[in-house]
């Protein structure tokens, strides 16, 4: 989530995610406010890339093919 809110273009809405995921609860204040944002399918597509990014370093590192 912190990669995420510092990729963003809009300082404002970097500044105000990222003090959102701060502490306890940090997720369901950072799910509410990619939403009022209108960003939650951005947010959705960078989880879901860097995700498929660990898994192919992992791949990598431990000499299995990856298939996507």
């Amino acid at each position: 989530m912190e990669n995420f809110c510092l990729s963003l273009s809009d300082s404002e809405m970097c500044d105000t995610l990222y003090g959102l995921i701060k502490g306890s609860g940090a997720f369901g204040r950072f799910k509410n406010a990619i939403h009022e944002y209108d960003i939650a399918d951005d947010w959705y597509k960078y989880r879901n890339d860097a995700l498929k990014e660990i898994a192919i370093e992992w791949c990598q590192e431990n000499g299995t093919e990856f298939d996507e």
